[in-house]
């Protein structure tokens, strides 16, 4: 029900990839990273992990976006 302006959507790109693969070809740093929902079925310690290699693929002002049933303290 929501439509996104096309010149907005033409900035925007969307991919998917394994979160356990050794090695992630990305660009980055990216404004932001949507991984929601995701990290609930992986134990503390993998969680941990992808969350780090996350840290250096965000712009400083970067916002990570995950799901409010996710709990990574």
């Amino acid at each position: 029900m929501v439509r996104v302006q096309p010149e907005l959507a033409k900035s925007v790109s969307f991919a998917h990839f394994n979160l356990l693969a050794n090695e992630w070809a990305l660009p980055g740093p990216f404004d932001a990273i949507f991984c929601r929902n995701v990290m609930i079925y992986l134990d503390k310690e993998t969680q941990e992990k992808i969350l780090r290699r996350f840290v250096p693929l965000l712009k400083p002002s970067g916002l990570l976006f995950t799901g409010h049933f996710e709990n990574f303290s």
